[in-house]
């Protein structure tokens, strides 16, 4: 998943790697999980090791951390070597610093620690040259005045080459934000793609999240797809016309077609969605407080899924049979049902808010679930073939539907998205979810149009392809897109973080505050995270 998420190599290519022994784990940060967790990792990475023979890899952590648990804990790295890397001695710091700093180092036994790590030597180096060595008795050179100092030089020398510079404290705002939230977040590598529902701070901001993409996207798209399908049964035999749409649009005066259509529709499904989204809302919520939102339990999902599925049938089905026969009422609210189940929980599926939005890969062709999903479009056209030969026996050609259906929910499951491509740049996952979307949608609605068109007439080829190409996008990545857009629009509403945001994390990398790592973002050094995120 780390080869995934961080470096778009393909799962078959990881696993392949694994078996083969090719790759070198390098494992930083074992001192800064919590204390009780520290003899867990320890474990599970011998198990590892010894389950995947001895698998090549090197643990970092501080000494006294590990020592800790070694004597308290009796826990003990079973690695085949140990590299114990040494702080700068006094006489080494006096050897490479500036008379002056090293005077002021030795006045502060905090800064006189930090600076027996060379990279920290190095950078009050760089600040220490650039105030001139001067100021410093009036203005002691203390541990937070050093990396704002530091800050401000990089900044400034940033500021220097662009012709549009960042202002330093939008800068600076920015980064402390993203600090907190990758430490709230247990995170070291920041992804734009990653960025989820949780990163906003309070319940209010969460829910106008779920507002607008559980409630918006099945209202919206909801309302097209079904509208394509209320076409199609109304200009072919045997002529069916849903009543309800008619009469809920005339209780607000509404009686133009395809209006009264578009707007009955809109509201059946804005309601829906509102009803299944309080319900995953709740969810949400109750993940948060059993503890455990970061991680994924398909047995929760589905029976979330199948708890929202049924208010959603519900919803649709309830009003339509005030008005329109029970067979029908019944189908529509099936579809709609099933639709929430396939786009929400098919291929792109959170469970909480921190899993609310998945890194896809790009499309390829997967003949097991073409087969299912194809079975499945069979037992629908077969069940459709039903229903119109109750209302006109004379209307139905069953073997026609069969060949429509059952082939397009062929082509609509033979899509598969879990091999990324082998690219990083920044906010790649979103890219490919859209790249995704649109393939989806030719790949389904182009053959659909085709084959309608020439089996029945050109408009409902026309309907059809719009339904289903609409369908299979939204499910294969416009999905994931839209409510990635939903999160960065309401950060940037709030005031945290810019439209462009790759513009200032590459803006920030460029003043070494930060840098790339495959598509993503790591502060320079922890210290200067932790500095972030205390102001």
């Amino acid at each position: 998943e780390e080869l995934v998420a961080k470096y778009q190599i393909p799962r078959r290519i990881g696993r392949r790697w694994l078996a083969e022994d090719k790759l070198l784990f390098l494992l930083d940060g074992l001192d800064e999980m919590p204390v009780e967790s520290i003899a867990d990792c320890i474990a599970a990475v011998n198990i590892y090791r010894k389950t995947y023979g001895l698998t090549d890899m090197v643990v970092c952590c501080r000494q006294a951390v590990f020592e800790t648990a070694v004597t308290s804990q009796n826990s003990r790295l079973q690695l085949n070597g140990a590299v114990l890397i040494r702080p700068l001695t006094t006489a080494q710091i006096q050897q490479h610093a500036p008379l002056a700093l090293a005077k002021t180092l030795f006045k502060d036994e905090t800064l006189l620690e930090m600076a027996q790590s060379p990279l920290n030597l190095n950078m009050m180096q760089t600040v220490f040259n650039g105030s001139n060595g001067t100021s410093h008795e009036s203005k002691p050179f203390t541990h937070s005045s050093f990396f704002d100092k530091y800050i401000q030089q990089m900044v400034q020398r940033q500021a220097e080459k662009e012709s549009e510079p960042i202002a330093s404290s939008d800068l600076s705002n920015q980064l402390s934000w993203l600090a907190q939230q990758m430490r709230r977040h247990n995170q070291s590598i920041f992804l734009i793609e990653q960025l989820q529902p949780s990163w906003f701070e309070n319940k209010r901001w969460q829910w106008a999240y779920l507002l607008g993409t559980h409630v918006m996207l099945p209202a919206v798209l909801g309302t097209l797809i079904m509208w394509s399908f209320v076409q199609l049964i109304g200009i072919n035999p045997p002529f069916i016309e849903i009543n309800f749409l008619t009469e809920f649009a005339a209780l607000f005066g509404i009686t133009h077609s395809p209006v009264k259509q578009l707007f009955a529709l809109f509201c059946l499904n804005f309601f829906a969605g509102l009803l299944s989204t309080i319900a995953t809302g709740l969810f949400f919520l109750w993940r948060r407080r059993r503890g455990d939102e970061n991680h994924i339990d398909y047995r929760l999902g589905w029976l979330q899924l199948l708890v929202t599925g049924v208010i959603v049938w519900a919803a649709v089905t309830l009003p339509l049979l005030t008005t329109d026969a029970f067979v029908l009422a019944l189908f529509l609210g099936g579809m709609a049902a099933f639709g929430l189940i396939l786009t929400f929980g098919g291929i792109s599926y959170g469970q909480s808010f921190q899993t609310e939005i998945r890194v896809r890969g790009a499309v390829k062709w997967s003949w097991h679930s073409a087969f299912l999903l194809g079975a499945i479009g069979a037992a629908a056209s077969l069940l459709w073939s039903g229903i119109i030969w109750l209302r006109d026996p004379t209307a139905v050609a069953a073997s026609q539907n069969l060949l429509n259906i059952g082939l397009l929910f062929f082509l609509l499951g033979g899509l598969s998205d879990k091999r990324p491509e082998t690219k990083n740049r920044p906010n790649e996952g979103m890219r490919i979810a859209g790249l995704n979307g649109l393939k989806a949608m030719l790949v389904v609605a182009i053959p659909a149009l085709v084959l309608t068109a020439v089996t029945v007439n050109l408009a409902s080829g026309l309907y059809t392809g719009i339904m289903l190409g609409v369908f299979a996008g939204t499910v294969h990545g416009f999905n994931d897109l839209f409510k990635h857009s939903i999160v960065r629009l309401l950060l940037w509403r709030k005031r945290q973080t810019p439209l462009n945001y790759q513009h200032l994390l590459d803006y920030a990398a460029n003043c070494v505050l930060l840098q790339r790592v495959g598509g993503g973002y790591t502060f320079r050094h922890r210290l200067l995270q932790d500095h972030f995120a205390n102001k």
